[in-house]
């Protein structure tokens, strides 16, 4: 009976839990707001690549980003002007971006935003575009 009661109050616990992360999730792209910083690795047109990418968004979840590249394919560079938006994103923090690096060049993102919008996850899984896989993480440091 003891375990059954522990069982009991264990599953009511993970049921308000699981309740009180539905309601606070609610993640928009107004949230996102500010100065972002992303760190992204992976295939591109230059081969394997590290980026260091930063960037402001605003409310509406579009902004200019910075790219500073080092690859195994092409020269170290920065490119600044970079087109970044925030395409699509639901209430749980699902969504897509874009991200373009220059004339013809950019990548379509799956992300994850955490709860409270600090921090997200993005992978460019975009069947259509093969040889890009950048994925990483960016981080919000400024409002």
């Amino acid at each position: 009976m003891k375990k059954l009661i522990t069982l009991a109050a264990a599953s009511l616990l993970t049921s308000a839990v699981m309740l009180s992360g539905t309601a606070e999730a609610g993640v928009t792209k107004a949230m996102m707001r500010g100065g972002w910083t992303a760190v992204l690795g992976g295939n591109t047109g230059c081969g394997v690549s590290s980026m260091y990418v930063t960037f402001r968004l605003n409310s509406s979840g579009t902004g200019v980003a910075t790219i500073q590249m080092h690859s195994t394919g092409c020269e170290d560079s920065t490119s600044t002007g970079n087109a970044i938006s925030i395409q699509t994103l639901d209430a749980n923090g699902r969504g897509t971006a874009g991200l373009s690096c220059g004339i013809g060049c950019g990548w379509q993102f799956k992300i994850q935003v955490a709860e409270g919008g600090h921090s997200f996850i993005l992978a460019d899984v975009e069947p259509t575009n093969p040889n890009n896989t950048p994925t990483g993480m960016a981080i919000h440091v400024a409002p």
